[in-house]
């Protein structure tokens, strides 16, 4: 996962997922995948940590955002810990275990994401579900086969990813070998978008970059997402929401190439990287809205500016729309 020289061991040892067997090689390369489409919210988490003193894996007692003093169940978790501020991890600590009980705190509303999410084995993507929104202070069992985290994220969170094609944070030391490296989809942000109720959820990168989804005030039905401060070279923003219902059409100003969003068959064709159009989909299967901005419109004498999303949804008609612009400071771009 890091490089093209099959990596390094530490000391006179050998890798241990050499020793491993088949399915233990499957799950490593899940988690190893997903540690590596995290690495956004990874770096972002650190940041925020070595400005606060927490830790990035803590207990629930130790995050006045999270923890409630009456909460004693929150405080009995032994084994339950924060990953960063928008996920919770219970790892499955018995071994042979095939389920495992989960305490989901009061402070919030809480998304499960193993279990419901959707792995792609061949490109190792992750998939957004929509799936219930389950109460804090809610005790449940969870399924745990042997490739199954009990994971959940915040409701009202947006998680920066980084492109699952990614293999590599380095430049690799084969220029011969077929490696993509971190420099070779610098340009490309996926978001992960777990409203709640009301359409509301916000996300940040350490680079002061921030993501908000929220009801315009116009519209009951409207809820938007202002992406601020995006830094360059990032021109292509592929964004999951989940949490929606079902859209017919969405258009689109703001793009270098046109004013229409192009409506696709299918998420597999919003995900490619390849194309010059920005598009989208709607996957009936798992509900979930997919977005592709490319080719957008960038102040090139400017290192900051602001990309804002506004989704309007009239419900009798169900139609979507979708109108995207940068703008500089001080000056919106139509």
């Amino acid at each position: 996962m890091q490089d093209d020289t099959g990596g390094t061991p530490l000391g006179p040892y050998p890798k241990s997922h050499i020793n491993d067997w088949p399915q233990g090689t499957d799950c490593w390369r899940k988690f190893a995948k997903l540690r590596f489409q995290l690495v956004y919210y990874i770096y972002t988490s650190a940041y925020e940590c070595h400005q606060s003193g927490l830790g990035m894996m803590r207990h629930f007692i130790v995050d006045d955002k999270i923890f409630d003093s009456k909460d004693l169940y929150a405080f009995e978790q032994e084994y339950e810990y924060l990953f960063g501020d928008k996920f919770l991890v219970a790892p499955v600590v018995a071994e042979g275990a095939t389920f495992w009980e989960v305490y989901l705190p009061t402070a919030y509303n809480w998304y499960q994401l193993e279990g419901n999410w959707i792995y792609n084995d061949t490109d190792g993507r992750f998939r957004l579900v929509t799936t219930d929104l389950i109460k804090g202070g809610t005790s449940m069992l969870v399924d745990t086969p042997l490739d199954i985290l009990p994971l959940f994220v915040k409701v009202g969170t947006i998680i920066p990813v980084m492109d699952p094609s990614v293999q590599t944070l380095n430049q690799p030391t084969n220029s011969s070998a077929n490696i993509i490296s971190y420099y070779d989809r610098i340009n490309i942000l996926h978001l992960w978008c777990f409203p709640n109720e009301n359409y509301q959820a916000n996300g940040n990168l350490w680079d002061g970059t921030t993501f908000q989804m929220y009801q315009d005030s116009s519209n009951n039905f409207n809820p938007r997402l202002d992406i601020t401060n995006l830094q360059p070279p990032r021109n292509i923003i592929i964004v999951q929401i989940a949490q929606l219902t079902d859209p017919v059409t969405a258009v689109a100003n703001g793009l270098n190439t046109s004013q229409q969003l192009t409506e696709v068959g299918s998420w597999q064709e919003v995900v490619q990287i390849t194309g010059s159009e920005s598009v989208w989909a709607w996957d009936a299967a798992t509900q979930v809205l997919y977005v592709k901005m490319i080719n957008l419109i960038m102040p090139f004498f400017e290192t900051t500016f602001s990309i804002f999303f506004i989704l309007i949804f009239i419900s009798s008609a169900k139609h979507f729309t979708i109108k995207v612009a940068w703008n500089e400071i001080g000056n919106f771009v139509q």
